[in-house]
Order: C-alpha cells, then sequence, then structure tokens
C-alpha cells in the first residue's frame, strides 16, 4: 500500500494506493509514451527526459480529474 499526503493551507488528507494499481498505471504510461514515439527514439534517455518534463508539468498546476 503506498500512502500519498496532501498537505494543503485549506485542507490535509492522505490518500492511499495500492501497489500492483501504481504499478499498472505506471507500465500503461510507459506504453503511452512508446507509441508516441519513433522506435529509433524508445532509449532510456528518451524516457527519462519526457518523465522530466512531466514532473515540471505537474508543478505547474493542480492535476483534477
Amino acid at each position: 500500500m503506498l500512502n500519498i499526503i496532501q498537505n494543503d493551507f485549506k485542507i490535509s488528507e492522505t490518500t492511499c494506493l495500492d501497489e500492483d494499481k501504481v504499478n499498472l498505471v505506471v507500465e500503461s504510461v510507459i506504453e503511452t509514451i512508446k507509441k508516441g514515439l519513433p522506435e529509433e527514439a524508445q532509449t532510456v534517455e528518451a524516457l527519462e527526459f519526457i518523465t522530466d518534463r512531466i514532473k515540471e508539468r505537474v508543478k505547474e498546476k493542480r492535476i483534477e480529474l
């Protein structure tokens, strides 16, 4: 079980995620990234570059699902 603690100035809550579900999401994201890249760009370096960009973007705005 993975606990994610969200600490906001107005609210504080804990979200629990099952590790199996997290792993499924990770695999799904990797597959989606691979599908968007040409075969020669499907490298660890390219994946790291893209995930770094995702982390930057996530920090810029709040994601509401």
